[in-house]
């Protein structure tokens, strides 16, 4: 019975358990059940499909046991063992796949080769690896629990505990108005002086919004150059204490990043002030998903198989077989073309989820509607009047296109902005349309550092100008300035500061 095949596989499948623990545990909050689903399937037939082809070539189930680990063991945590490599040596050039795939193919050749003729050694190996599983298994679920017991607060940037919303809220005059707040983010719009001095377009959109009675704002910046952590710090009304200067983030980031937006102290105060919150964002807001265009999907399985060997390698060398020799170029171009037509569409829907709630939500209740587009931001696939440019497709650069797209997504704020005084005649009502960071200038370009932060901020109020709004300001003031003035708490700016980014 002990060398039954069934027997080894299931006790093989206790390193992709010790596997997925230890990601849960180390990811807590950030991963969610489907998404574990879809990693424990495909680690299951990984492990079915490693175990069978030992078999083909080693009868022995203790010993294809042995090998299957041994291979298991390279593929699942190929990714840890190349970051901490790199993460040691301090590594700035990888070496070439070309080198690397040969090598290690004759690696393992050589080690099934050697330990073919030592099968009675591999053998005595079975019992001590189970062992040993199982104690890697019973320190993982020590780690899972204790990650259960902090909170997912760990997994989570800014004021996790909320302790500024707290403050505040018990000194709120219930009482003040509540104009109707709508906050209208065009992501990766950078200011119009940019625009003017590295594109060379004079933006239209500052007259535009002028003349609408908007006041539109001059060398505002962002506390930080990526989506995530400019707008948890802003929606906080803090600085994130997590990130330094310099740091290099990751996907864990990003999806932390995404966690944090969903409760912020902006929310909780708009909540206690009796605001309904409407979000149409590219993130949760308050629990609400967001409808339309998803630029971070499955980020918890991401978070779970991106270490995988294949995962790796097609992150790393995949564009190889995504064009050239190895795929009818036609093919590719139509499918290029869906994609392009897809993220229109979804874009389409967005927007049409929007307009619908400004038709359709309560007038008796002050609403906070958020509107988050992915515009101007790649991919570049608009022409100033909103026709699709097929050809360039996924691949337009932005030298030819930036500007179009910027062109595009001016006239899209025109007629939100439009939209809104339409349906707001009989309310009080504030919009914000801004910029979430600048424009992401390549790391080696030397406006990297100098204009990255570099972004858009314009208000409109119905009743009354903002006093604490100014040129020059940071993002991370911007609703500790609209709060006193709204509804007059005294919520000091904070000294402006920006922290540069990079990814991995």
């Amino acid at each position: 019975m002990k060398n039954l095949p069934l027997k080894y596989f299931l006790l093989l499948l206790l390193l992709p358990l010790f596997f997925l623990v230890t990601n849960l545990a180390e990811n807590y909050g950030l991963v969610s059940g489907s998404d574990l689903g879809v990693v424990s399937l495909e680690l299951i037939a990984l492990t079915c499909l490693c175990y069978l082809v030992t078999l083909i070539f080693i009868r022995q189930s203790s010993v294809a046991f042995v090998y299957a680990l041994i291979l298991l063991v390279f593929i699942l945590f190929y990714g840890a063992m190349v970051d901490f490599y790199h993460h040691i040596v301090k590594l700035k050039n990888t070496v070439s796949y070309s080198i690397l795939i040969p090598i290690w193919l004759l690696v393992i050749i050589l080690v099934m080769i050697f330990f073919r003729k030592k099968s009675e050694v591999i053998e005595r190996l079975a019992p001590w690896s189970i062992r040993f599983l199982l104690f890697l298994n019973g320190v993982a679920i020590v780690q899972l629990l204790i990650a259960v017991y902090q909170g997912p607060t760990k997994n989570e940037f800014g004021d996790t505990s909320q302790s500024l919303s707290d403050s505040v809220v018990s000194k709120l005059q219930t009482q003040v108005e509540k104009p109707d707040l709508f906050w209208i983010v065009a992501d990766e719009y950078p200011s119009s002086r940019v625009l003017n001095e590295v594109f060379h377009y004079q933006n239209s959109l500052d007259s535009s919004l002028r003349n609408r009675g908007f006041e539109v704002f001059q060398n505002v910046k962002s506390a930080y150059n990526y989506t995530h952590y400019s707008l948890t710090s802003e929606l906080d009304m803090q600085y994130l204490d997590e990130l330094k200067d310099g740091q290099v983030i990751s996907g864990k980031d990003i999806a932390k990043g995404v966690r944090s937006l969903n409760s912020t102290n902006t929310t909780t105060i708009l909540k206690s002030l009796g605001y309904t919150i409407s979000n149409h964002a590219i993130y949760p807001i308050d629990d609400t998903k967001f409808k339309g265009y998803q630029p971070f999907p499955a980020l918890g399985v991401q978070l779970l198989n991106h270490q995988l060997l294949y995962h790796r390698l097609w992150k790393d060398i995949g564009w190889l077989f995504r064009g050239g020799s190895f795929n009818n170029r036609q093919k590719l171009a139509a499918s290029v073309n869906a994609e392009v037509m897809a993220i229109d569409q979804s874009y389409k829907t967005q927007l049409h989820s929007w307009n619908e709630s400004l038709s359709n939500r309560d007038r008796n209740k002050p609403t906070f509607s958020a509107l988050h587009l992915y515009l101007p931001h790649e991919p570049f696939i608009y022409n100033e009047d909103g026709s699709l440019h097929l050809q360039a497709g996924l691949q337009a650069s932005a030298d030819t296109f930036f500007v179009k797209q910027v062109q595009y997504t001016n006239n899209l704020l025109e007629k939100l902005v439009d939209e809104i005084i339409r349906h707001e005649k009989n309310r009080p009502f504030v919009i914000l349309i801004q910029g979430d960071h600048g424009f992401k200038f390549e790391e080696k370009d030397p406006l990297f550092e100098k204009e990255s932060w570099s972004t858009y901020l314009a208000i409109y109020s119905s009743n009354k100008k903002s006093h604490r709004m100014h040129d020059g300001m940071n993002l991370v003031n911007t609703y500790r300035n609209l709060f006193s003035d709204l509804f007059g708490m005294d919520l000091k700016p904070l000294p402006s500061k920006q922290y540069l980014l990079r990814y991995r």
